[in-house]
């Protein structure tokens, strides 16, 4: 169209100079006629078809916005006919956004960030993306205080009940030592004469001193003991005397509860040697022999707080008959015992 008026003005150029006021009407078309390329050469109007919800921007805001964005990125490439579609689905906003190259979609909780993302990708720009928020901060909780468990009330034995230390179960592997002295009394010992004829009758009296230990044993522990000590006869008239080496195993020992007091069950083998003299027509005739000796019996023991044990036992014993003893090989032993644990 510029070449054509160029060519019509330069026909015309001496007409124009006869004429003045047809001069000035070429000079004001030929303006208006360069000016409309100027303008589709520069940004040129996007042509935008926009629906959406009533809450959502309206068509006059949603233009000034994406003016704004265009305005912020050269790009003479870019698409200019678009058709922007938004509607509610499942509590979001969808917007469609669409052209002659293809359709794109941008879901939003907002409808207004669903605009945002429509209006910056029209324009060509690319979606800032936003830093990561820092991982909370995690304080761990305070520790939960805990209260101390209750006192315990234990009952507290008097001190004349309370058990003996060596019954404890933590010490029963520990030894225990005790040292005493026994009276026996038994009622063996018939002073006889050489054809086997009684004398008379008479019973055994005496002393012996006591070491015992007590270890472990199948029925929570066992003692054993060893004694040495002397025998004679009660009857002044007819004296029998005994020296005695006297060994027992007790392999029971029951405590009965906390009185200190606890029931033995023994086992005992005894070796002695003897003398006796009688006496037959104004002479003595001495004797002398040996006797072994075996029996089981019990016994009832105390034990004190402080140490201090009595005991009382009674044994079934059976042996040898020597010259000048009873012919009856059985008899019974009584003892009465006290000493100390070491």
């Amino acid at each position: 169209m510029a070449r054509l008026l160029l060519r019509i003005l330069a026909g015309a150029t001496g007409e124009l100079m006869k004429r003045p006021l047809l001069l000035g009407w070429l000079a004001l078309v030929a303006t208006l006629t360069f000016a409309v390329p100027a303008m589709a050469q520069g940004d040129q109007p996007v042509i935008v078809e926009y629906v959406a919800p009533p809450e959502c921007a309206s068509s006059l805001a949603f233009q000034v916005l994406l003016e704004t964005q265009v305005a912020r990125f050269s790009n003479p490439g870019r698409t200019w006919r678009w058709s922007v579609r938004i509607r509610r689905k499942d509590g979001l906003y969808e917007g469609t956004v669409a052209s002659e190259d293809g359709a794109h979609t941008a879901t939003a909780t907002r409808c207004d960030d669903v605009n945002a993302a429509i209006a910056l990708f029209i324009a060509g720009g690319e979606p800032e993306t936003p830093e990561p928020a820092p991982p909370p901060l995690c304080i761990p909780p305070p520790p939960v205080p805990v209260a101390p468990p209750p006192p315990i009330d234990r009952p507290r034995p008097a001190l004349v009940h309370a058990p003996p230390p060596d019954r404890g179960t933590d010490q029963a592997w520990h030894p225990v030592w005790r040292l005493g002295i026994r009276g026996d009394f038994s009622n063996h010992g018939v002073v006889r004469d050489d054809m086997g004829t009684p004398l008379g009758a008479t019973a055994l009296a005496g002393a012996m001193g006591v070491l015992s230990i007590e270890v472990p044993g199948a029925f929570g522990k066992m003692m054993f003991e060893v004694a040495a000590g002397g025998l004679s006869s009660t009857d002044g008239a007819y004296p029998l005397k005994y020296t005695v080496v006297d060994t027992q195993t007790c392999l029971l020992d029951l405590p009965l509860g906390a009185t200190g007091l606890s029931v033995l069950g023994c086992l005992r083998v005894a070796g002695a040697s003897y003398s006796s003299v009688y006496e037959e027509g104004g002479t003595q005739y001495p004797q002398t022999g040996g006797a072994l000796w075996a029996g089981a019996g019990g016994r009832l023991r105390w034990q004190a707080p402080v140490g201090l044990f009595l005991e009382a036992s009674v044994t079934g014993m059976y042996g040898t008959v020597s010259s000048g003893e009873s012919d009856t090989p059985g008899w019974i032993d009584l003892g009465l015992s006290a000493g100390f644990r070491l």
